[in-house]
């Protein structure tokens, strides 16, 4: 279960990055993947990371399914509220501040669940 949850977070990482790749090539054959991967990288990235935040798959179990449809619908409340804050604080609402500013909240807590894994392992070393 461990090694999912690794493998899971390495495959949130790598779609960010590829996904940020994307949005910075705008031209031809990658237009179709910017559609793809931006339904995703908006619908369910946040949302997923978010879920694997407050559901660790350790300590509550909910399977892949459950996951998916509260990650959708975590992204859909969460997005929005990105988007809410970065306007408050001054960036203005275009394609490309929406694009960093649900990337960086998405690989903050990327981050976040790396650390968090470490230091479980750092934990475990110890006893």
């Amino acid at each position: 279960m461990k090694q999912k949850i690794g493998l899971v977070i390495i495959l949130l990482s790598v779609l960010v990055v590829f996904s940020l790749w994307l949005g910075i090539m705008a031209t031809g054959v990658v237009k179709g993947f910017r559609i793809v991967f931006g339904l995703i990288y908006i619908t369910v990235l946040p949302g997923l990371v978010l879920s694997y935040i407050l559901f660790p798959g350790s300590e509550k179990k909910i399977d892949m399914l459950e996951r998916l449809v509260l990650s959708i619908g975590l992204s859909f409340a969460i997005v929005p509220l990105i988007i809410f804050s970065a306007n408050y604080l001054g960036l203005p609402v275009s394609p490309l501040s929406i694009f960093f500013c649900v990337g960086g909240s998405t690989m903050a807590g990327v981050l976040f669940l790396i650390a968090r894994r470490w230091w479980a392992h750092l934990k475990k070393a110890k006893t």
